[in-house]
């Protein structure tokens, strides 16, 4: 199991249409049953999730605001980043 914790800034579009959230200082800890004290535990300071979040009927207004974007999309799990970390 897994805990996992990281600091988020919400920003809006001035018409709500779109949110980004900004997820920073990801931390990762073991979860070994009820008497866990989590002390296995994994940072990850350096990453960054950038989440555009958007309706479907505004698929393509949401491309150009990535466009925009100095770096390129990809798909991630903050989740799945943690396990990784922790078990490999």
């Amino acid at each position: 199991m897994l805990l996992n914790r990281y600091k988020r800034k919400y920003f809006h579009s001035f018409d709500k249409a779109f949110r980004l959230t900004l997820d920073e200082e990801m931390k990762f800890y073991r979860i070994l049953g009820r008497k866990s004290n989590l002390l296995f535990r994994r940072f990850d300071d350096i990453s960054t999730v950038l989440e555009l979040k958007y309706k479907p009927e505004d698929d393509e207004t949401a491309r150009t605001i990535t466009n925009a974007f100095s770096f390129r999309m990809t798909k991630s799990s903050k989740y799945l980043d943690g396990m990784v970390k922790l078990y490999e």
